[in-house]
């Protein structure tokens, strides 16, 4: 058993590499084992976390009454006759013309009882 442990325990390291070299019936044999692979398995549980917004919506009717005020324009013509009464002497080419003043009797009647 020493010597076949003798054999088969021939190990060293090079550069993180584990090298084995082991005698088998007179032929030597070399064991290159790698370093170990790390797997990393990862699970994923979900958590919802539910934010609320709440929004509020206000319908307004509105009522508008329009007033509207109107100035209508009207137009119309009359023509004016007036008298006007003048005293203007008894010369005519150098006249000396005075505005009289007259006044319109009105006529009264009298109602019989």
């Amino acid at each position: 058993m020493g010597k076949e442990k003798k054999d088969y325990e021939k190990c060293s390291i090079k550069k993180k590499k584990y090298s084995c070299s082991i005698k088998k019936n007179n032929k030597t044999e070399e064991v290159i084992t790698d370093p170990t692979e790390t797997v990393v398995n990862y699970t994923t549980t979900t958590h919802t976390i539910k934010r609320i917004h709440p929004t509020h919506v206000k319908n307004v009717h509105k009522d508008v009454y329009k007033y509207e005020d109107y100035y209508p324009v009207t137009e119309s013509y009359e023509n004016e006759t007036s008298t006007e009464y003048y005293d203007c002497g008894s010369d005519l080419c150098n006249p000396c013309c005075k505005k009289e003043k007259r006044h319109k009797k009105e006529k009264r009647c009298k109602k019989n009882k």
